[in-house]
């Protein structure tokens, strides 16, 4: 990343990409919150706030989701008996898992409250951003583009 860029950048935004382990997942970051960016155009501090907060949402909930894959991996390669088909593997997978560490209900449960923090932040980015446009003063366009509206009367 060039200097330039990082400089331009808000503050909380490089500090998570300072925490991110590998460049893989900055990027993958980046990837995000340049979707989420252009998706919402977000104006001031709090929906800048809430954008990055999604894409490293999005970002820990695929984390989650790659992490219950490998932990399915991990046990049907030391579950598997010969002849078994592969809805066999997996299920003896997720028996092994419950008997012992139990890994794949943390990490279910862990990725519902990501969800779900993703949801309640994905709509207070679009309240935030209701509310900004309520407070914009019409422009000269809008405002003659209402007068030309055909005027219709409730009462006949």
């Amino acid at each position: 990343m060039k200097t330039s860029e990082q400089d331009n950048q808000p503050a909380r935004l490089q500090r998570i990409l300072k925490q991110l382990e590998s460049d893989e997942d900055r990027a993958e970051f980046l990837s995000l919150y340049d979707g989420f960016k252009e998706d919402f155009n977000p104006v001031g501090p709090i929906e800048e706030g809430l954008v990055t907060h999604l894409a490293l949402l999005s970002l820990r909930i695929r984390q989650c989701f790659y992490l219950q894959t490998d932990v399915i991996r991990r046990g049907m390669e030391a579950t598997r008996t010969e002849g078994d088909d592969h809805d066999t593997a997996v299920g003896r997978a997720y028996i092994h898992d419950f008997q012992g560490a139990n890994d794949l209900d943390k990490l279910s449960r862990q990725g519902s409250r990501l969800q779900d923090d993703r949801s309640r932040s994905l709509r207070r980015l679009r309240q935030f951003q209701e509310i900004r446009k309520r407070r914009q003063p019409k422009s000269a366009a809008d405002t003659e583009l209402e007068l030309l509206k055909p005027y219709t009367s409730v009462v006949q």
